[in-house]
């Protein structure tokens, strides 16, 4: 695989890994407004847990990378 067939493949990625947490967040009662979510917080510690789960794949994505 070329470099720039790399960078392709690796942005789809995280562009899936961003819409799927948006998604989740909505799923979750959170609304995007701008750039800032607002709840009416029954959901937080659900949308919380969703946000470090995939900030740990968005690490791994970014770490593989770097190879």
């Amino acid at each position: 695989m070329e470099k720039s067939d790399e960078i392709q493949c690796n942005s789809e990625v995280l562009e899936f890994t961003v819409n799927t947490f948006k998604n989740l967040a909505i799923k979750s009662g959170f609304t995007l407004l701008g750039n800032v979510w607002e709840t009416d917080h029954r959901n937080e510690t659900e949308l919380i847990k969703w946000k470090d789960t995939l900030w740990s794949e968005i690490e791994v994505l970014f770490f593989l990378m770097d190879d």
